[in-house]
């Protein structure tokens, strides 16, 4: 293993970050990372990749990389740039007729686009403007024929057109009728937040709740996380290092799936309701949150 890869791989430890974290957090291969960790820098597809991954490497475990690269200048292979070869230069000849051939075709071009514009504007104004004025003369026959016609008088017993008014019955509210009772919201000391079990390195809560939960995600300490609706193939919320203080919160209808790099470091609430961590040796956590079924709660739907 080299010095950098050593400092990388201490750096990461103490962060309590593994090498599915780090992938997660700079989208590099696992396989590159841990290359670069053992040094073995021919696995990687280039010397500008190489310098790449190490500094995306070095900012997610919160090391300097412009530091480091100095530091470890001897070991990190350089870029280098290879010279362009010079433009291949086309004989005199070759493209004099190029040019004589372009002039040509754009000169035929210029007089067919001439002519075009010619006959356009010879429509526009020459055979377009009889047709109009001759409409214009039609519209204004039919103004003077309408305004001599005299109005109509309204006959003995024709109802009034204000007696077509279709109004509400005196008494009867126009609304009254199409309110629908809102829905109270779930009470706090009602909602039961329980951990199933632990699969793998998931583990698995529920909550009781029959509508939308609002989750709370508090940083104490800088922290790496991942958050998406639904499960882990589900949309992500949110991605990345967060520093001490920063704090979302999310309307969720559904289940929600957390990824955690120091859970020792935020807190998750469910409506107000702090999450409890299971016991665990790792500070990496991966929770996953569901709405109980009805068999799980003993619940049979929305109280009546």
């Amino acid at each position: 293993m080299s010095e950098l890869g050593a400092l990388l791989r201490k750096s990461r430890e103490q962060k309590g970050f593994t090498l599915d974290d780090i992938q997660n957090l700079t989208k590099i291969q696992k396989r590159y990372l841990e290359a670069i960790e053992e040094g073995n820098y021919k696995v990687l597809p280039g010397n500008f990749y190489v310098r790449a991954f190490i500094k995306n490497y070095a900012e997610a475990v919160g090391l300097n990389t412009e530091d480091m690269l100095e530091l470890f200048k001897k070991e990190v292979p350089s870029i280098t740039i290879e010279p362009t070869p010079d433009p291949v230069m086309m004989p005199r000849r070759a493209a004099s007729r190029t040019a004589d051939r372009f002039n040509k075709w754009g000169f035929t071009l210029m007089m067919w686009l001439f002519f075009i514009l010619i006959v356009v504007i010879f429509y526009i104004f020459v055979l377009r403007t009889p047709e109009d004025n001759a409409n214009k003369t039609a519209d204004q026959d039919t103004n003077i024929t309408n305004e001599s016609k005299p109005p109509a008088d309204n006959k003995p017993g024709t109802p009034n057109n204000g007696a077509t008014d279709t109004g509400n019955p005196t008494g009867q509210s126009g609304t009254g009728q199409t309110d629908q009772p809102t829905k109270p919201p779930q009470n706090n000391s009602d909602l039961k937040l329980t951990f199933v079990e632990k699969k793998g390195k998931t583990e698995y809560y529920t909550i009781n709740t029959t509508g939308t939960a609002k989750y709370t995600f508090k940083v104490n300490n800088r922290a790496w996380s991942q958050i998406n609706e639904g499960s882990q193939s589900g949309k992500v919320l949110r991605s990345g290092i967060d520093d001490s203080g920063a704090e979302y919160s999310f309307d969720v209808n559904g289940g929600i799936y957390f990824s955690l790099g120091r859970s020792d470091y935020v807190e998750i609430t469910v409506n107000g309701q702090v999450l409890e961590f299971e016991p665990t040796k790792s500070t990496t956590r991966k929770i996953q949150i569901d709405v109980a079924t009805n068999e799980a709660t003993g619940q049979t739907g929305t109280q009546q």
